[in-house]
């Protein structure tokens, strides 16, 4: 009994010589990702989009059909001042003496010239006649970067896949040339970690997923929780060597909507008391509920594609991104 228990302990101090020599090794390793994150992390930026509509409403007895606007009735006619914004995430992908580029999705800036309204039947169906019409008057997209402000203005752009590149109004004084790096799409391993940089409700977030690669069209998931402004957020993987490579975008979460019927002023502008029955206006919202977990993106072979197909927009400007995707004299 002694000799099993002197055995023992032998292998109980060989086991936890091992446990420390793992918990030495691993504040290293981990201190690698961590200088890993702080590399990309510096090239990784809030992106803001706002735009200014004139909305004019019409009375159902007007009976204002589309073919009857024009701006002698508008200009009689009473309207109101809205602004919507929106924030999202934007990479930037390249930097030299003439271009800043930066990755994100185009829905950010998606903003319609004009924004029609019109009266419904009882039963449901859609009548000829204007209830409303938003006209935009102006928009701003711009990024902020170490404490400033920079327009931006669009290189190219697409509304199906949800994507645009994006460039600073002025090239940056002495820079320091830089470009990122994308990982090959086929390299993206089902079950690989994702490290994603974003500012979810404009708080600066970084988080780890879980990578699901669709088998039929090797579209990628993660189970990433989705907030207003991770639109643009990339995610990251690490390749052999540990560096974190550029796999693609998060675009969007999987989610459903349903008509709800609102007061007059929300919430935060007026406070209701729930024990008085409302008597004000009420109108209609549709109202989206995000399904947590569930995070949409485009990978980097999806966005090495629309660059060769969309090369001659780059082009126009003296853009190139051949070394970003590694594509050598395409």
């Amino acid at each position: 009994m002694k000799r099993f228990g002197i055995l023992f302990w032998v292998i109980l101090t060989a086991a936890g010589c091992r446990n420390l020599e793992k918990s030495m090794v691993s504040p290293a390793a981990g201190n690698d990702v961590v200088k890993e994150i702080q590399r990309v992390k510096e090239n990784i930026f809030r992106v803001y989009a706002s735009a200014d509509y004139d909305t004019y409403t019409f009375e159902s007895s007007e009976h204002i059909r589309d073919e009857e606007l024009h701006s002698d009735l508008l200009k009689n006619k009473p309207g109101s001042f809205d602004r919507n914004s929106s924030l999202g995430t934007a990479t930037l992908i390249l930097k030299n003496n003439s271009h800043q580029v930066f990755l994100t999705c185009f829905h950010i800036f998606n903003y319609p010239d004009t924004i029609k309204q019109y009266y419904y039947r009882s039963d449901g169906s859609k009548t000829a006649f204007l209830s409303s019409i938003s006209i935009k008057t102006r928009q701003d997209n711009f990024i902020k970067m170490s404490g400033q402000t920079f327009p931006l203005q669009f290189i190219a752009v697409d509304s199906t896949s949800d994507l645009a590149f994006l460039t600073t109004v002025s090239p940056p004084k002495n820079p320091i040339p830089f470009h990122s790096e994308f990982i090959p799409e086929p390299a993206i391993m089902d079950g690989s970690e994702a490290i994603i940089f974003g500012y979810p409700s404009g708080y600066d977030m970084t988080t780890r997923a879980t990578v699901s690669k669709q088998e039929q069209t090797n579209r990628i998931i993660l189970d990433a929780s989705f907030n207003q402004g991770f639109s643009g957020a990339p995610f990251f993987v690490a390749d052999e060597t540990g560096r974190l490579m550029l796999a693609g975008i998060v675009t969007a979460a999987a989610s459903s909507t349903k008509n709800i019927l609102v007061p007059e002023f929300q919430s935060h502008e007026k406070q209701y008391n729930p024990n008085n029955p409302y008597k004000g206006n009420i109108f209609a919202e549709v109202d989206e509920r995000i399904r947590y977990g569930i995070t949409f993106t485009l990978n980097s072979g999806e966005i090495k594609d629309f660059y060769i197909e969309n090369k001659h927009l780059f082009n126009n400007k003296n853009i190139s991104l051949h070394r970003v995707f590694n594509l050598g004299n395409l």
